[in-house]
């Protein structure tokens, strides 16, 4: 019997609406990704929108060891004093870092009445004679007369042990590091409050001869022209002052090889040399024709630098244009954007069953995956480093990580399990990421303990693979338990589905944290001369692998079963959380990075949730069978 052919006509029409529409989402993701491109350039400030500053804010720097756009130098500071990569202007809109960076740099007088310094402790309010209200930023004018109390009280604050200091003693410390940080950046390319710089350079070099011959005719006690003395001392003091306080160095070396100087160092040495370097000068007519409010001189002076340094050191430009174009598509919150959309779709379709629901959650992950991927290659292309370098870039790495086993999962079993529990680790590492960035320049360099050979960097991605699949093992669990025991619609396929993924990656997270903790040991052996110290990281990786050693072994013993093998699973991601981040917060070892307030109040959070999820998995069954029993003796009564 043949079926009709209207219907045939209808199920194909159906088919391919079906993958229209699944073409049409995967259109309006691939849509949003591209508006990000050119979001968050910064070419624009709302307050003088004729201004473009892209030029000047591909301008490369050295700060703490590494060349910096002033675009990255510009969103760290304002991240560490504010919190915030954006400012909220009174009149509405949002200031750009980049804008906020060149107000500081050359319009002292405007900065210090933005309000960017962030306070949310009552007891340092009262320090600088505010009231806890609506607003958590403050101004540098309204912390200014009380910055004597601030330094006094820091002082007092750092003798103090990290773990021990009060909220009051954290923040007023923060506060203070704040205010250092924003007085070295106006020290960085002018002297604050110099109103024409340029030509104060000019006046300075024009000074230095007769003004040294003056010293002489002093020096002898010959008669001598004390003010032009006096002017050359009180501006060579400034440049002094300027050198000495200054955050970054703008100014490249005098000869192939050599160092960056700050803008104060290069001006001294041009007196030695007898002229001024041309990049000083240049930055001091950039400022004077931001102040004048001239955007044509403005442009023109910063492209025409960058195109003389584009010139000189071709590569390093290279870098900084990419850096900054890296800053303004921020591929990892477009990341955690498009996982929650996944997120949602995986629940949707468990909801509703629409295997439409499951492609597009798919789809989302997969284009969430690509662009986290891609900025983790960026950053490893604009560091030159392996992935993992730090804290921050091991959050990245560990949800990639997951991100991958969870997609290759929800391949096999198609149940989207494997989307949401992979969308779900996505987006909490790069939340985790996120508030680590919180501190500053995610791209530091590498602690002198950690900045070695080629065993260190198979060891730390090896054994960070580990962490990515332990975590993915014990957040399937955690649907598992969620599912069976709190909603109460766990089918039995779907039951054993989820034991065979547990089973799988806890296999999968035992093998590489094992050969990582080796490799680790390895290196330990070639850089320090010894294989194993009992260092609490090391410790900690080897806790990993002995948990998940006794979870595969309860399991093959016939020691646990299916909700058995759930709850050891939870608790690995205690023993990973832990091994992670707790054993760098415990102020000893080499592997101590320092006590962080926030993160051990979340970490200690996360401990106890995962904790009641056990208890959940332990005794849900009987909660619920007690719950039905209730539910039944009252209807009965009733």
């Amino acid at each position: 019997m043949t079926e009709d052919p209207s219907e045939t006509e209808m199920a194909e029409a159906g088919a391919r609406t079906s993958c229209l529409m699944d073409w049409l989402f995967v259109a309006l993701l691939v849509a949003f990704l591209i508006g990000g491109i050119g979001f968050g350039r910064s070419s624009k400030n709302p307050a003088i929108p004729e201004f473009e500053c892209e030029d000047f804010a591909a301008l490369p720097a050295l700060l703490n060891g590494r060349m910096k756009p002033m675009d990255t130098i510009a969103r760290s500071s304002l991240l560490i004093i504010s919190g915030k990569q954006r400012l909220k202007l009174d009149g509405g809109g949002k200031l750009a870092a980049i804008w906020w960076l060149l107000e500081v740099l050359y319009d002292a007088p405007g900065a210090d009445q933005r309000q960017v310094f962030l306070i949310d402790n009552a007891e340092v309010l009262s320090l600088i004679k505010q009231q806890q209200g609506d607003r958590k930023h403050f101004s540098l004018e309204e912390i200014r007369p009380h910055l004597g109390e601030i330094d006094r009280q820091s002082a007092l604050a750092a003798q103090v042990e990290a773990q021990l200091r009060s909220p009051f003693q954290r923040q007023v410390l923060k506060l203070q590091r704040a205010a250092g940080l924003y007085s070295r950046l106006q020290f960085s390319l002018q002297i604050p409050g110099a109103t024409d710089s340029a030509a104060g350079l000019h006046d300075f070099m024009d000074m230095v001869d007769p003004g040294m011959e003056a010293a002489a005719l002093e020096e002898r006690g010959e008669e001598h022209d004390r003010e032009l003395l006096a002017s050359m001392s009180s501006a060579a003091a400034g440049f002094f002052e300027q050198a000495e306080r200054a955050w970054f160095f703008p100014i490249p070396p005098l000869v192939e090889g050599g160092e960056w100087r700050k803008f104060g160092q290069a001006v001294l040495q041009g007196v030695d040399v007898g002229g001024l370097p041309g990049v000083a000068v240049a930055y001091a007519e950039i400022g004077d024709a931001y102040r004048a409010g001239d955007a044509t001189r403005f442009a023109e002076l910063a492209g025409i630098l960058r195109e003389s340094l584009q010139s000189s050191y071709p590569q390093l430009m290279r870098k900084a244009s990419f850096e900054c174009a890296f800053n303004a598509f921020s591929p990892f919150y477009r990341a955690m954007v498009l996982y929650v959309i996944a997120f949602l779709a995986a629940c949707f379709f468990w909801l509703i069953g629409s295997p439409r629901l499951c492609r597009a959650g798919m789809s989302a992950l997969l284009l969430a995956l690509a662009v986290h991927l891609c900025g983790l290659l960026s950053r490893m292309f604009i560091e030159g480093r392996p992935p993992v370098t730090n804290l921050y870039s091991s959050a990245v790495f560990v949800g990639l990580g997951s991100v991958i086993l969870g997609a290759l999962l929800e391949r096999l079993f198609r149940n989207g399990i494997g989307t949401a529990t992979a969308s779900i680790i996505g987006f909490l590492t790069l939340l985790i990421a996120h508030h680590l960035s919180l501190a500053g320049d995610t791209m530091e360099m590498m602690r002198a303990v950690l900045d070695s050979n080629l065993w260190l960097a198979t060891h730390v991605v090896v054994v960070t693979l580990g962490y990515a699949a332990t975590f993915l093992a014990g957040t399937l669990a955690l649907i598992y338990i969620l599912r069976r025991f709190l909603l109460g619609h766990l089918d039995a396929a779907t039951g054993k589905s989820l034991g065979r993924m547990v089973y799988g990656t806890i296999c999968f997270a035992t093998l590489f944290s094992f050969v990582g903790t080796i490799l680790g040991g390895i290196w330990a052996d070639q850089s320090w001369g010894r294989f194993w110290g009992w260092d609490p990281k090391e410790n900690g990786a080897l806790l990993i692998v002995l948990w998940n050693a006794i979870i595969l072994h309860a399991r093959w013993g016939g020691m646990v079963r299916e909700r058995g093998l759930m709850v050891l699973a939870v608790f690995g991601n205690i023993v990973t959380s832990w091994s992670w981040f707790g054993t760098n917060m415990l102020g000893v070892g080499l592997h101590a990075y320092g006590f962080t307030d926030a993160a051990f109040f979340w970490l200690i959070l996360f401990i106890a949730s995962q904790l009641a999820f056990m208890a959940v998995g332990i005794w849900g069954r009987e909660w619920r069978a007690a719950g039905r029993a209730g539910i039944g003796r009252a209807g009965a009564d009733a």
